[in-house]
């Protein structure tokens, strides 16, 4: 794989990857994660038809040089909103060929499974190896919620990705047994969907108000708690910004390679990209947060 830059990714996925958001838009976002040395970036099929990949395609075009890439493959967005798995050989084909004209590349740097069962997961493996021995992907990787991640671990995927921040938890254990074995682990939701920051109530665009109808929709416990969990974070990381702490906590993890967050907020990008690895003290202050509030956030 490409040598990435530093250990944080972005992600060209929700709003960033819908069509109603504005192409110029999140391009320039993109711009701005590779002016500000953001070395990895996370698309894929499953975003707005393709779209997240060809914004970033067309950003990368350039400017791409020492850029790894990451794609998935398997998931289905059909009519209504409902979605399909797919891992036949013939669908990871399509998908991988659809995404490396997408993104104006010879290779996918890791291409992920999108969220296969268990017993999905061997299968859908043996049809990325294929791909990866006629060099169009260089790393074979699943990418999973919380409760599968060991499983993934176990089915022996190249690079796993699975959601981690200091208000879940649960695949810890998986991510150490992956790096112990020499596995690339990608953690997605560092910054726990950010509803706890300053602003969040604020419902001043488009983008705002699919980010909240989002997280009430998947996580209504945190969306409830919001402002508690913010005062708690205040008082353990007294000196940080909230998202930056959030995202140092994921750093300080030394079986994570890779960090991946999204955002609309351009201006966010260097703060987020500044960020730090938290003190030992101060992960176990946030991580205490979810035992205060009452909550731990699933998936």
């Amino acid at each position: 794989m490409n040598s990435v830059r530093n250990r944080l990714g972005f992600g060209v996925t929700g709003p960033l990857a819908a069509h109603w958001y504005a192409d110029g838009e999140a391009v320039r976002a993109i711009e701005v994660a590779i002016d500000n040395g953001i070395g990895a970036f996370d698309a894929g099929p499953f975003y707005g038809g393709g779209l997240g990949e060809a914004r970033l395609g067309k950003a990368l075009a350039g400017k791409g040089d020492g850029v790894a890439v990451f794609s998935k493959c398997g998931t289905i967005r059909e009519r209504f909103g409902r979605t399909r798995k797919d891992f036949s050989a013939a669908a990871i084909r399509r998908d991988v060929e659809g995404s490396l004209r997408r993104l104006r590349r010879e290779a996918i740097d890791v291409l992920y499974l999108h969220g296969p069962s268990r017993a999905q997961m061997a299968p859908g493996l043996e049809g990325l190896a294929r791909l990866k021995d006629e060099g169009k992907i260089r790393r074979c990787g699943i990418c999973t919620e919380t409760a599968l991640a060991m499983d993934a671990v176990n089915a022996g995927a190249e690079a796993l990705m699975t959601p981690y921040n200091f208000l879940n938890r649960k695949a810890a254990a998986a991510i150490e047994r992956a790096k112990a074995l020499g596995r690339h682990v990608v953690a997605i939701a560092p910054l726990a969907q950010g509803v706890y920051a300053p602003g969040y109530a604020a419902l001043s665009r488009p983008a705002d108000i699919w980010k909240r109808l989002r997280s009430v929709r998947r996580t209504p416990r945190l969306a409830a708690a919001a402002q508690e969990v913010r005062a708690a974070m205040m008082a353990a990381t007294d000196r940080r910004p909230l998202t930056s702490a959030a995202l140092g906590y994921v750093l300080a993890s030394d079986a994570v390679d890779i960090a991946v967050f999204t955002t609309t907020r351009r201006e966010r990008i260097p703060e987020l990209v500044a960020a730090t690895p938290l003190s030992q003290g101060e992960c176990a202050a946030l991580a205490a947060i979810a035992g205060q509030v009452g909550l731990e956030i699933e998936g």
